[in-house]
């Protein structure tokens, strides 16, 4: 026999039937007239907790899903929604327990296996996740958002077969489904299939123009491929339609903070941060890029927020540890290293810092072993195998020491300290003009001042090969008082190939070296030399 309809009943189906097309304000009307008619109706209280969660009211949501559960505590679906109001406000433990009791009354709630696995996703319980995703397809196996994200895990898991054979499962379900493209997408820029990765991030971003995640994908792809011009103009296009992108504006600063344009990175990152507060990626970026401008305790400070809003971002702690190092606070970088060890003990950048702080601190045995234990798990470490030679060179075993900057360099021919290093060396032990040839490198030595301290001009260098007779040349001081004096001597020998010889000296020595057979006055298109280079020609 069918239930006789209340006057509450109809309340709430007209209020339903508002709430279905969209109009809230109209439902929400409804259903507080039903209330008014029976304080205790359990669909009532259901779904003004529903519009409350849909309408971003999280106290009124909350509120009417635990007056429903008091009513009848034996419903899954209000426990499934109750979780899905907890994950929205961050409360994931009290989302979990809510998707549990969920699953406990109906084992088969997919809404709630999916959900569940969202927040372990989120937690980076990725095995946990993958159950839970795995639960519901078993359930629902054309659930296409569930094949998706199922991928999503397996890609974090480095699974990348298994991650593309869910991914192709979701797109072969719903072909145009905006996310799966752009998974597939980023599945195969994990794999290092970047030209691949760039076509299915092409093919998310012509199906659905108003999906900015594959722009900015693809402008990504172009950042890993070296081609930064490319990705700006991808970041630009895309941020004059999104303006409120995050990600957007991110991914824009990666790129000019690749290109040493640090200060529109800085702005981009702030912007970043501005529009999505709650990222602590956002924040490590900005803290990473403030070390790098010198200014420690702003870095500091947003890095501290980032571990603030997730205490398992290993690079959160990285970065706090190489601040702290550089403002001479050993001990404190020491502890924010061994905290991000604490979460990945295999974080080889926290490894590699460890090492350094050690040898910072005098420790160069202890610092051996761990640059040993970095080089285990990434043995092309170019910036081990240098720092592992600085270490040796401060036990004074200047033949190991070589070794590891030679194995630096024949990993990464273009990377700067090693040669740096192996000069020093080589110019201590009286290998002259293989140190002074490498003493070149200090120019692409970021740690150093002459590099911040390099000089445009429009005139060539001199190789040392070409004939000077005839010709101006400037040679200028780029380093300290000492060097000048102990350098300039070399101005005489110059002007003895032909040259007209100008010297640039700092003002305190213009004195005592006017007699030097040089002159003060350079043109334009005189050719140059710093005073340090001519023992390498």
């Amino acid at each position: 026999m069918k239930k006789k309809q209340t006057p509450a009943d109809r309340l709430f189906a007209a209020g339903l039937a508002a709430h279905q097309k969209g109009q809230l304000d109209a439902a929400f009307a409804q259903y507080e007239a039903a209330l008014a008619r029976d304080g205790r109706h359990f669909d009532t209280l259901h779904h003004i907790g529903i519009l409350g969660y849909q309408s971003g009211n999280h106290e009124l949501a909350l509120q009417f899903m635990g007056e429903a559960i008091s009513v009848n505590p034996n419903v899954s679906s209000v426990y499934s929604n109750l979780g899905n109001i907890f994950k929205a406000i961050g409360e994931h433990a009290s989302a979990l327990q809510s998707y549990t009791q969920a699953l406990a009354l109906s084992p088969g709630n997919v809404d709630a296996l999916y959900n569940r696995g969202n927040v372990l996703q989120q937690l980076k319980r990725y095995e946990e996740a993958l159950a839970s995703y795995r639960r519901a397809l078993e359930l629902a196996p054309r659930d296409v958002a569930v094949w998706n994200n199922c991928a999503s895990v397996l890609l974090e898991l480095k699974r990348h077969e298994e991650a593309l054979a869910a991914c192709e499962r979701a797109l072969a379900l719903d072909p145009s489904h905006a996310e799966a493209l752009n998974n597939r997408g980023n599945i195969l820029l994990d794999e290092g299939r970047h030209e691949e990765a760039l076509d299915a991030y092409a093919l998310a971003r012509t199906r659905h123009p108003d999906y900015p995640d594959a722009g900015i994908n693809y402008a990504k792809a172009l950042r890993t491929l070296g081609r930064f011009d490319e990705a700006l103009d991808t970041y630009d296009t895309l941020l004059e339609r999104f303006p409120q992108a995050a990600e957007g504006w991110h991914g824009r600063a990666n790129v000019l903070r690749h290109l040493r344009r640090r200060g529109e990175a800085l702005e981009n990152y702030q912007r970043a941060v501005e529009l999505d507060a709650g990222s602590a990626v956002f924040r490590v970026s900005l803290g990473y890029l403030l070390i790098e401008l010198g200014k420690m305790d702003s870095a500091l400070k947003s890095l501290d927020i980032a571990i603030a809003l997730d205490s398992t971002l290993t690079s959160a702690y990285n970065g706090r540890g190489i601040a702290l190092q550089r403002l001479r606070r050993l001990e404190e970088a020491m502890a924010s290293f061994d905290a991000s060890l604490a979460i990945d003990p295999e974080y080889t950048d926290g490894l590699l810092n460890r090492a350094n702080i050690l040898q910072d601190m005098g420790r160069s045995e202890e610092a051996l072993a761990a640059y040993d234990l970095v080089l285990a798990l990434k043995g092309d470490s170019a910036a081990a195998w240098n720092n592992r030679g600085n270490a040796y060179e401060a036990l004074r075993r200047y033949e190991d020491a070589l070794g590891c900057f030679d194995k630096a360099i024949a990993i990464h021919p273009g990377y700067a300290p090693p040669h740096w290093n192996r000069a020093l060396l080589n110019l201590q032990y009286g290998n002259l003009l293989d140190g002074w040839r490498g003493y070149e490198w200090r120019w692409n030595n970021e740690v150093l001042s002459c590099y911040a301290e390099k000089r445009d001009f429009t005139a060539p260098d001199w190789s040392g090969q070409e004939s000077l007779a005839g010709k101006t040349i400037l040679l200028w001081a780029e380093q300290g008082l000492g060097d000048t004096l102990q350098f300039c001597r070399y101005a005489a020998m110059v002007k003895a190939r032909g040259a007209h010889v100008v010297l640039e000296v700092q003002k305190p020595l213009r004195g005592l070296l006017a007699g030097l057979p040089a002159s003060t006055r350079s043109s334009p298109r005189a050719t140059r030399c710093p005073l340090s280079t001519i023992t390498a020609r």
